[in-house]
């Protein structure tokens, strides 16, 4: 069983370097098998994230953002909990850390927890099997949110969700980043439950929303 690390940058190169300086010493310290960094400043983050995905080679993917960190010991806890459940098709979804600007660190907690589907509860760290992500067609356009409408169709494709506590995503807060600027968070999720129900008609698999 082969793991990835996947960080992916779009737009402008800042976020690359910001890849190379927070998220990359971070993973690099985990032992995955690989750790991949791409930056492509002509796509969107979605085809920025489906473009790395498509060049990784492993079973399983661990997604980053640039701007994020893994704590210590990540990787060897999604290890332990993928032994114990014995079940390749899961969803292994973090904890996860907010730090503020400032150094202020809350204590690290499964975000949502108990209100999937209507909410999330997988952060983008959520470790989960490349070819089922490849299956689903990777991230979809959306303002915000995307992960979420990817971890839906896995789901309804048959994964399920399993909860790694010991393992600690570190997702650092900015009133720019695309969750925190949404405009119009109701419309969207909206938005996305009707797509998400047009999806799972035309796949022939339940809605989750």
């Amino acid at each position: 069983m082969t793991w990835s690390c996947l960080i992916a940058t779009c737009g402008d190169e800042a976020w690359s370097e910001l890849a190379w300086k927070r998220a990359y010493p971070s993973a690099m310290s985990q032992g995955f098998d690989e750790v991949i960094v791409e930056h492509h400043a002509d796509a969107t983050l979605a085809q920025a994230r489906n473009r790395i995905l498509a060049s990784a080679d492993c079973d399983v993917v661990v997604f980053l953002d640039a701007d994020d960190e893994l704590e210590p010991g990540y990787l060897d806890a999604m290890k332990r909990a993928l032994e114990i459940v014995g079940d390749h098709v899961v969803l292994l979804a973090p904890a996860v850390r907010y730090a503020h600007a400032g150094g202020r660190l809350e204590n690290a907690r499964i975000v949502n927890r108990g209100r999937w589907p209507r909410l999330n509860e997988c952060v983008i760290g959520t470790a989960a099997p490349r070819r089922r992500l490849l299956e689903i067609g990777g991230f979809d356009e959306w303002e915000a949110w995307d992960d979420w409408v990817l971890w839906l169709k896995c789901v309804a494709k048959g994964a399920r969700i399993v909860y790694v506590e010991e393992a600690v995503y570190r997702a650092h807060v900015s009133p720019t980043s695309r969750h925190r600027s949404l405009r119009n968070g109701a419309t969207l999720h909206a938005r996305i439950t009707a797509a998400h129900r047009e999806w799972a008609a035309r796949e022939g698999v339940p809605s989750l929303l």
